[in-house]
This record gives structure tokens, C-alpha cells and sequence, in this order.
């Protein structure tokens, strides 16, 4: 699928990107806030980014941004047991709100609001700033969800937090005028939850996701060497890092590459430890690397290996999963909804698993491996188109057509 780049028609936007969850390299949050920055660049318009208070000073300077934000979008104002939820949606949401004023001075209706990753926090921050401003004021809002924080992870019903998402997008689309606020989210089933959560339609759009030249580069030639799988990422307990000792045993005849998370190792291997960092077929990576490195080490393996559990995240996307499928790389994914909905339109190249066991995680593995070449191939096929299609570039000018921004824009 290809999109048609149109001429901008207008050049007196701003687009004011709150990326509060950008703290350090870890996590989803600086590449995704990175690829509209490139995208937004790349098509000559005027950003302003907005990154957390205590942002690293070296992820500000990749992406131009001012450490202002209070709150990021999993922080809380309040452990109250009884209002905890309203009070924190209260205090963060004015803070941000406030926080957003005080860095950018006056905010008027040629302005465009950007956040990628929106929970209460941002909503509520949304809901103030249109209640602050004069009509003529108001900036558009282009809100995309990617946290399903508005679900129970026990029983996949809406948590307590639902209703405050509900409330504030109503008031959102009450005070924000037509057609001057999207919400979207990038997976078919976030979407149609999220729908019956807020009551307002949501767009699908395209994981926003950047793609350097260097994490689809082909690394140099090892000979007789192992495939090589890679288990990268800000790795944590749901996604399985605690399984790698046993499906390493499970798994002879390859090459391990995987970066450690945050919290180190041992909280998640045990007595373990020893065995996999003193095996001679893994590569431990430290965790928080620059951007530049980790697509370098990226570009070593063969097969990237999501170990997740389904049921912990049931409708989020994956950035590993889409780095992974843009660099042409064979992947091994949970059976997620997202990632079985881009299997039906043959557009990755792998195999899935069902439960987050070593023995389903290990027969995916050895089912890949004993057909690699086949895969490998396939996977380079596919790559980019997924690189068009699935981008932040493309996630930026959906999101102008939708404002009809573009001359010959498409209106819904």
C-alpha cells in the first residue's frame, strides 16, 4: 500500500508535540516521537517538542525538545484509594496543561496538539487547555492511543479509568468544534474498543514508527556462522524475559543477541544468571543504547523474537514486531490481534505461538528455523511496503488529510 505525498498547502501550522513520555532511549517512546520529527521535517513543517522534565539531555537533543512536562502518561498525582483515579487525572491534567502554556506561550487555532501515546493524563490536559482558551483559540488535537490502560488485565473489561476517558473525550468534542479533533489508534481491535470506551469515532492509522537506513542494512558476511535471534527492546516480566534460560536449552544450534532490561538481569534469570551469561552463544547488549547502535546490533540477527505474553497487552501493537518486519527480518510473535491481522494480509514473515511457555515460544522457533531461507526471503520482500505503509511518515499525513491540510486533501 502506498500513499501519495501532496504539496502542504498551508504553512502557517504549528505542531506542538507533547512527548512527555520521552525520559531516556528506552521504550517506544523516543522512536516513535523520533519518526515524527523526521516525518514532520521531511514534509517542511514548524514542531515544538515537549519532552518530559527529567529527560536525559541526549534524547532532547535528538529530537529538539525542551524538558518541561510534569507527568508522563503512566505517572500519578494520587494514590488515594477512593479517588485516586479523578484526583490525579485532576492535578496531572492541569499540570501538563500548564505546563504546555508556560513553553510555548500563546496557543491559537492554526496550532496542532500531537500526542502519540494519550492516556487520562493528556485527556485531561486537553480538556483543560479548550476550557482555558477563547473559541478562536483552540488548536486541533490529533490524540493517538496506543495504552489500554482502560481495561481490566485480569478480565479485559473496562477498568475505572474508562469512565474518565469518557468524560474528558466528551468534553473534548464538545469545546473542540467539528472535525478539529482525531482521535486514532493503530491496531483494528484497539479501535474498535476504544470506540465504545470514548463514544466518538476512531481512525485506524499507522504504527508511528521510524526506519533509518542503518536497521535494514545488510550486516557483513559471517562465515559458517549460527542464525542468530534477537531478543530486544525494554525488555520486562510480561514480555517474557524470565523464559530465555529455558529456551536457550531448548533451542541449540543458534546464536542469542539480547539486550538487558532496565532493572538488569538477575531480577528476572535467578539462579540462572551464570548459565546464559557464560554460554558462548549469547551476547548480553546493555540496556538504553543510542539509537545509531541499536540498529546496528539490530541489523545482526536473523529472527527477532517477541516473547510476550497476549493476554497481559491484548490490543497494543508491538515497535520491536514493526522495526523487525521494516528491517526484513523473519519474527516470532504472540497470536495478538494485531499481529494476526497483518498475518492475514501476508504482510510479515514468521510464526506466531498461542501461550507464553517455553515449550510454545521453542516450537515457533524451531518451526521458523527449519525453514529460514524460505522465510528470510520472504522477508526481504516484504519489507517495503511495510516500510511505506506502516510509518510514521504515513501516520503524519493521514493525519493531514483528515485536517484536509493538503491541497488536494481527503476528507472524510
Amino acid at each position: 500500500m502506498h500513499f501519495t505525498e501532496n504539496k502542504y498547502s498551508e504553512n502557517n501550522k504549528r505542531f506542538i508535540v507533547l512527548a512527555n513520555g520521552v525520559i531516556n532511549a528506552a521504550g517506544h517512546h523516543l522512536n516513535n516521537n523520533l519518526g515524527l520529527k523526521y516525518a514532520f521535517d521531511s514534509l517542511g513543517m514548524e514542531t515544538v517538542f515537549l519532552a518530559h522534565r527529567r529527560a536525559d539531555e541526549s534524547v532532547c537533543q535528538l529530537l529538539q525538545a525542551a524538558p518541561v512536562m510534569s507527568y508522563s502518561p503512566y505517572e500519578r498525582a494520587s494514590k488515594d484509594p477512593l479517588c485516586g483515579d479523578l484526583e490525579s487525572c485532576y492535578v496531572a491534567g492541569n499540570t501538563l496543561c500548564e505546563d504546555l502554556l508556560k513553553s510555548v506561550g500563546k496557543v491559537n487555532a492554526n496550532d496542532v496538539l500531537v500526542i502519540t501515546t494519550t492516556t487520562q493524563n493528556e485527556l485531561f490536559a486537553c480538556m483543560r487547555l479548550l476550557e482555558l482558551l477563547s473559541l478562536s483559540d483552540r488548536p486541533r488535537l490529533f490524540l493517538n492511543f496506543t495504552l489500554e490502560n482502560f481495561l481490566s488485565k485480569e478480565t479485559g473489561e473496562p477498568s475505572p479509568l474508562s469512565s474518565l476517558y469518557r468524560f474528558a473525550a466528551r468534553q473534548i468534542a464538545k469545546n473542540s468544534g467539528p472535525q478539529r479533533t482525531l482521535f486514532s489508534a493503530n491496531s483494528s481491535a484497539m479501535v474498535a474498543v476504544l470506540q465504545r470506551i470514548i463514544g466518538f469515532p476512531v481512525r485506524l492509522l499507522p504504527i508511528p514508527k521510524s526506519y533509518p537506513s542503518e536497521l535494514y542494512a545488510e550486516p557483513a558476511a559471517v562465515c559458517n556462522a549460527l542464525p542468530c535471534v534477537g531478543v530486544l527492546g525494554d525488555m520486562s516480566a510480561y514480555k517474557g524475559f524470565d523464559l530465555l534460560p529455558e529456551l536457550i536449552r531448548l533451542s541449540p544450534g543458534v546464536r542469542w543477541l539480547i539486550q538487558e532490561p532496565r532493572d538488569g538481569c538477575e531480577k528476572y534469570w535467578g539462579a540462572n544468571s551464570p548459565f546464559v551469561r557464560n554460554n558462548p552463544g549469547v551476547t548480553i547488549l546493555k540496556n538504553g543504547m543510542p539509537p545509531d547502535e541499536y540498529y546496528r546490533q539490530f541489523s545482526r540477527t536473523d529472527i527477532i523474537l517477541t516473547p510476550y505474553d497476549k493476554h497481559y497487552k491484548r490490543l497494543q501493537t508491538s515497535g520491536i514486531f514493526a522495526e523487525a518486519v521494516a528491517s526484513g527480518k523473519v519474527v516470532i510473535a504472540p497470536s495478538t490481534p494485531w499481529v494476526l491481522e497483518h498475518q492475514q494480509r501476508d504482510a510479515w514473515s514468521g510464526e506466531t505461538f498461542s501461550e507464553q511457555t517455553a515449550d510454545d515460544v521453542s516450537a515457533a522457533l524451531k518451526r521458523a528455523l527449519a525453514r529460514l531461507p524460505t522465510l528470510k526471503e520472504n522477508a526481504r520482500k516484504l519489507a517495503p511496503d511495510w516500510r511505506q505503509s506502516q510509518s510514521a511518515k504515513k501516520h503524519i499525513c493521514d493525519m493531514l488529510n483528515y485536517f484536509a491540510f493538503y491541497a488536494n486533501g481527503v476528507t472524510p
